[in-house]
């Protein structure tokens, strides 16, 4: 019983380093990809335009950038925070 506890503990570990591992590079690649347009944060979320629009504007979902022309920038970082959140 001993033994199996050990070999259960040794495989969670391994498991645990792997998707730790995972999220490191998740997370390195999310801050190293370029902004997102409105389109491109739309279709990331699966969800139109005007509904990326209002979960800006109710402050649901953060933007890099709103420039003087309203055009919206998304960093994949914020996106996936809003679907973690949701």
């Amino acid at each position: 019983m001993n033994e199996e506890l050990k070999l259960i503990q040794q495989k969670l570990d391994t498991l645990i380093t792997k998707l730790d591992k995972i999220q490191s590079r998740l997370s390195f690649q999310e801050i190293n990809s370029p902004p997102l347009s409105l389109q491109e944060a739309a279709t990331y979320l699966h969800l139109s335009v005007s509904r990326v629009y209002s979960l800006v504007y109710a402050g649901r979902l953060q933007t890099l950038q709103h420039t003087k022309r309203g055009r919206h920038l998304f960093s994949k970082e914020h996106l996936n925070q809003y679907l973690y959140e949701k």
